[in-house]
């Protein structure tokens, strides 16, 4: 019984652990999806910002 418990135990973490991978890709695609609608709608400052921040990160 107790082994049984177990396997059970660590099916349903396995379970757990794969929707929170798949939901937190999820949220990741739509932020990057938003970050590319704000990139359009400001017409490329937030590329610009990007590209700055990029810059100061490489030098760092």
């Amino acid at each position: 019984m107790n082994m049984n418990w177990r396997v059970i135990v660590s099916a349903v973490i396995e379970l757990v652990v794969s929707e929170f991978q798949s939901f937190s890709l999820t949220i990741a695609k739509f932020f990057s999806m938003g970050i590319t609608v704000i990139r359009h709608s400001t017409k490329g400052s937030l590329a610009r910002l990007n590209a700055g921040l990029r810059e100061c990160g490489g030098a760092a």
